[in-house]
């Protein structure tokens, strides 16, 4: 069980970083500049979401170890 939780706490952490990157590396256009950009906005909730997820599982293993 550990083995499995620790997998899937890595994958999660890879997931997040994927998103941390195409936030750094989001090109903005002018108009995204002056109105803001939905597409940015879900850059961050998935980078939020896998955050969450990264933390309960951190959480889980605390406990089971």
């Amino acid at each position: 069980m550990k083995d499995l939780i620790i997998s899937r706490l890595e994958s999660y952490k890879m997931h997040r970083q994927e998103w941390i990157d195409k936030q750094n590396n989001y090109k903005w256009t002018s108009h995204e500049l002056e109105n803001g950009s939905t597409l940015y906005g879900s850059y961050q909730e998935k980078e939020a979401l896998f955050t969450t997820k990264i933390v309960e599982l951190e959480w889980v293993l605390s406990i089971i170890i």
